[in-house]
């Protein structure tokens, strides 16, 4: 059977706002994220820099950190590679430490924040940004101009447990606000997430605390994966003991 439609119904669809004529952006999102589970052997050279700031005035205290290690993800499990050369500043800035508990250590300070979870979830990011998706409230869909083109925004509220891991530190948060958006293409795939959250808390009478962060992750497809290609995160705090922040930039090379 032919079906032939009329040129008004044509342009009726055509003129319908582009958050319509898409089909439902969240559940394209979860069907690619769910699908996106490749499991064929990637490697890929992880450069992390990392600076932490405390204090104010002449007790403000830097400390930086760059290291550059190699990741392979394959039938073996995750493997990762220190080179010799990052083997010997490690050697070399641990006997600072000794001598020096406030030496910098920048090699030191990025390894420190590698966490072999973390770094297993930048060569298969699907599952555990599906977990934050199931956790998340979602607000609204909206068409946007991301790289030039135009592509969906999902924006979703993120529970404090999502962010803030400890339930300890939780109990003491009287006040929490998170935005979280995940850009898409047509067939549902992350190609963006943006985080912003705040929250402020009192421990007993004396100790007051406020928290902020916001983060970044852009994503590539290899093999039927999806690939954490780069991540920003930048928190700071500032509470009755003192201030500080941290920021932490994360690249992948294939």
């Amino acid at each position: 059977m032919t079906v032939n439609f009329k040129p008004h119904f044509l342009t009726a669809f055509m003129m319908l706002p582009a958050s319509t004529a898409f089909a439902n952006g969240l559940e394209d999102l979860m069907q690619a994220l769910s699908s996106l589970q490749g499991s064929k052997p990637i490697t890929a050279t992880l450069t992390s820099e990392v600076e932490v700031n405390r204090g104010d005035g002449d007790d403000k205290v830097i400390r930086t950190g760059n290291v550059d290690v190699v990741l392979h993800d394959g039938a073996n499990g995750l493997q990762v590679t220190y080179s010799n050369d990052v083997m010997a500043n490690i050697d070399i800035e641990a006997n600072e430490r000794v001598k020096d508990e406030d030496a910098n250590t920048p090699t030191l300070n990025a390894v420190d924040r590698l966490d072999a979870t973390e770094m297993r979830s930048y060569l298969s990011a699907s599952s555990s940004l599906l977990r934050r998706v199931e956790q998340a409230t979602f607000l609204d869909e909206e068409v946007v101009d991301y790289q030039g083109k135009h592509y969906r925004m999902l924006s979703f509220e993120l529970p404090m447990k999502s962010i803030i891991s400890d339930k300890k530190t939780r109990e003491y948060v009287d006040r929490f606000e998170s935005q979280f958006q995940v850009i898409i293409d047509d067939q549902g795939i992350p190609l963006e997430t943006r985080l912003d959250f705040n929250g402020k808390g009192r421990a007993y009478i004396v100790l007051s605390m406020k928290a902020f962060g916001n983060g970044l992750s852009q994503f590539t497809v290899v093999d039927n994966r999806l690939v954490t290609v780069r991540q920003e995160f930048t928190s700071g705090w500032d509470s009755t003991f003192g201030e500080g922040s941290f920021k932490e930039v994360i690249n992948l090379t294939l």
